[in-house]
Protein backbone atom coordinates (compact mmCIF):
# COMPACT_ATOMS: atom_id res chain seq x y z
CA UNK A 1 0.00 0.00 0.00
CA UNK A 2 1.35 3.40 -0.95
CA UNK A 3 0.27 6.65 0.62
CA UNK A 4 -0.18 9.53 -1.77
CA UNK A 5 0.31 13.18 -0.89
CA UNK A 6 -0.75 16.29 -2.81
CA UNK A 7 2.07 18.73 -3.56
CA UNK A 8 1.63 22.40 -4.23
CA UNK A 9 1.66 21.52 -7.95
CA UNK A 10 -1.71 19.80 -7.42
CA UNK A 11 -0.43 16.36 -8.39
CA UNK A 12 -0.38 13.36 -6.10
CA UNK A 13 2.97 11.81 -5.20
CA UNK A 14 3.89 8.86 -3.01
CA UNK A 15 5.69 9.31 0.31
CA UNK A 16 8.79 7.72 -1.17
CA UNK A 17 8.75 10.36 -3.93
CA UNK A 18 8.43 13.04 -1.27
CA UNK A 19 11.43 11.69 0.66
CA UNK A 20 13.51 11.49 -2.53
CA UNK A 21 12.55 15.06 -3.49
CA UNK A 22 13.61 16.34 -0.05
CA UNK A 23 16.95 14.52 -0.37
CA UNK A 24 17.46 15.98 -3.85
CA UNK A 25 16.80 19.50 -2.57
CA UNK A 26 19.25 18.99 0.30
CA UNK A 27 21.89 17.86 -2.19
CA UNK A 28 21.29 20.88 -4.43
CA UNK A 29 21.57 23.22 -1.44
CA UNK A 30 24.86 21.59 -0.37
CA UNK A 31 26.31 21.93 -3.88
CA UNK A 32 25.26 25.58 -4.15
CA UNK A 33 26.69 26.36 -0.70
CA UNK A 34 30.03 24.89 -1.77
CA UNK A 35 30.26 27.20 -4.78
CA UNK A 36 31.02 30.20 -2.63
CA UNK A 37 32.61 28.59 0.40
CA UNK A 38 35.13 30.74 2.28
CA UNK A 39 38.67 30.35 1.01
CA UNK A 40 41.42 28.69 2.95
CA UNK A 41 43.63 31.42 4.46
CA UNK A 42 46.79 29.35 4.11
CA UNK A 43 46.12 28.58 0.47
CA UNK A 44 47.19 32.10 -0.53
CA UNK A 45 50.62 31.42 1.00
CA UNK A 46 51.05 28.15 -0.89
CA UNK A 47 49.65 29.10 -4.28
CA UNK A 48 49.23 32.25 -6.25
CA UNK A 49 45.56 33.15 -6.05
CA UNK A 50 43.80 34.91 -8.88
CA UNK A 51 40.73 37.07 -8.51
CA UNK A 52 37.59 34.97 -8.90
CA UNK A 53 35.28 35.95 -11.73
CA UNK A 54 31.85 34.53 -11.10
CA UNK A 55 29.68 33.37 -14.00
CA UNK A 56 26.61 33.70 -11.81
CA UNK A 57 26.42 36.49 -9.24
CA UNK A 58 26.55 35.21 -5.64
CA UNK A 59 23.28 37.04 -4.91
CA UNK A 60 21.45 34.86 -7.45
CA UNK A 61 22.90 31.72 -5.89
CA UNK A 62 21.87 32.88 -2.41
CA UNK A 63 18.34 33.62 -3.68
CA UNK A 64 18.14 30.13 -5.17
CA UNK A 65 19.36 28.61 -1.89
CA UNK A 66 16.70 30.58 -0.02
CA UNK A 67 13.98 29.36 -2.40
CA UNK A 68 15.19 25.76 -2.10
CA UNK A 69 15.20 26.01 1.71
CA UNK A 70 11.59 27.25 1.63
CA UNK A 71 10.58 24.39 -0.66
CA UNK A 72 12.42 21.85 1.53
CA UNK A 73 10.73 23.24 4.63
CA UNK A 74 7.33 22.97 2.97
CA UNK A 75 7.95 19.38 1.87
CA UNK A 76 9.30 18.48 5.33
CA UNK A 77 6.07 19.86 6.83
CA UNK A 78 3.95 17.80 4.44
CA UNK A 79 5.97 14.68 5.26
CA UNK A 80 5.77 15.25 9.00
CA UNK A 81 2.03 15.96 8.86
CA UNK A 82 1.45 12.83 6.79
CA UNK A 83 3.50 10.71 9.18
CA UNK A 84 1.42 11.92 12.13
CA UNK A 85 -1.97 11.47 10.45
CA UNK A 86 -1.53 8.08 8.79
CA UNK A 87 -3.30 5.21 10.50
CA UNK A 88 -1.09 2.19 10.90
CA UNK A 89 -2.35 -1.27 10.07
CA UNK A 90 -1.89 -3.68 12.93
Amino acid sequence: MQIKVKYSDGKEHTLSDLIIDIADIRTRIAVLNDLYAPKDEWRSFRYEEKEAKYQVPPEEIMNEITDLNKEKSNLDSILQHTNWTVELIE
